[in-house]
């Protein structure tokens, strides 16, 4: 499988590795791409389960060797629960400036919100959504960045606005109201096109 944008590619061993518990496993993932700013992620998938990205603490290590434009997974001491299937995709990371984790305001006043993202993609759109208290997320909007940064929504609530630059994304909230408070996320999706070799 070759998970593609444009001119970059992964391309992974489908082998099955054998090793005994408490050895290490070294999986291995080949990459090619023309962008310098590369973000790789390994997930790992268990049985009937949608993937997860792994933490890489303990046992789980990686990095990238772009002499040979590998990016290597190495797990020590392998336990039972190690034997899964695991995937390296080119990753996209989006995620709250630090010092917006919360933020305290009094009504009628503007707040703006901020996400950072990285991606290799150039086709980005970046969404941001409302979880109030025991509720469900709300779809608020989205902002196209990067070649789609003519693309927008109309949000029902006219007092929201979003801005996008190539790494992050900001969700203007005008004339603040109680009902305002919640939770807020940012989330971003890209056009990938998928192929097989």
């Amino acid at each position: 499988l070759c998970l593609c944008r444009g001119r970059d590619s992964v391309k992974q061993s489908t082998e099955l590795i054998s090793a005994n518990e408490g050895d290490a496993a070294v999986l291995r993932c080949k990459y090619s791409t023309v962008d310098q700013s590369l973000y790789l992620l390994w997930y790992k998938q268990q049985s009937k389960a949608s993937p997860h990205g792994l933490e890489f603490k303990d046992r789980f290590s990686a990095y990238l060797d772009s002499n040979s434009s590998l990016v290597p997974l190495t797990i020590q001491n392998l336990h039972i629960s190690d034997s899964t299937v695991y995937h390296c995709v080119f990753g996209d990371k989006i995620g709250p400036r630090e010092e917006d984790g919360s933020i305290i305001s009094k009504e009628t006043d503007n707040v703006t919100l901020k996400c950072s993202y990285e991606s290799t993609s150039s086709d980005i759109l970046l969404y941001w959504f409302r979880q109030r208290f025991n509720r469900a997320p709300q779809y608020l909007l989205y902002r196209g960045a990067k070649s789609y940064s003519s693309y927008k929504s109309t949000p029902a609530d006219t007092r929201l606005e979003a801005t996008t630059t190539d790494t992050s994304t900001e969700l203007i909230i005008s004339g603040l109201k109680l009902t305002d408070s919640a939770l807020y996320y940012c989330a971003l999706t890209v056009d990938p096109v998928i192929q097989s070799p």
